[in-house]
């Protein structure tokens, strides 16, 4: 992020507006997410993909439950 004479510039790899995003299929992905975690020990697990996806999860339903501005 950048902020100069009150302007900001955001540079991201992705953005979505709240209304936009499904609710239930970020909280079934969330739910993979911790199955995943959860069995990692006993199945082959990328741990680090599952935790990128958890947190991804995770953030697209915070911003669903932002009011809309």
């Amino acid at each position: 992020m950048e902020v100069v004479d009150n302007r900001v510039l955001l540079l991201l790899e992705s953005a979505e507006a709240g209304g936009e995003i499904d609710v239930i299929r970020a909280e079934q992905a969330l739910e993979r997410a911790k199955d995943r975690l959860h069995h990692r020990k006993e199945q082959n697990v990328d741990v680090a993909r599952a935790e990128s996806a958890l947190a991804r999860a995770a953030n697209r339903l915070k911003v669903a439950q932002r009011p809309s501005i």
